[in-house]
């Protein structure tokens, strides 16, 4: 399985895998984005100042009889005029 995640890295660069477990029921992947910079959702204006992170779980389809999650963690941005 190792194999398949690390080709799935090379299609998707901003993202990085951190670990993964598998057990009799389910697999997790634990992602997180590498985005350096996006535009800030108050003032609409590009920025790399990272506020925070959060996390989100989405359910994707399911795999020879496992279910599949993904842990996302993607971060906050805002630009240095934000009063956040």
């Amino acid at each position: 399985m190792g194999g398949f995640i690390l080709e799935l890295q090379t299609f998707y660069k901003d993202w990085k895998l951190l670990f993964y477990s598998v057990d009799h029921s389910c697999v997790k992947l634990y992602i997180q984005s590498q985005q350096k910079s996006n535009f800030c959702p108050s003032c609409n204006m590009p920025s790399s100042r990272v506020h925070s992170r959060y996390w989100r779980v989405i359910q994707d389809i399911t795999i020879l009889s496992l279910q599949v999650f993904l842990h996302v963690s993607r971060p906050i941005i805002f630009s240095q005029k934000s009063p956040v």
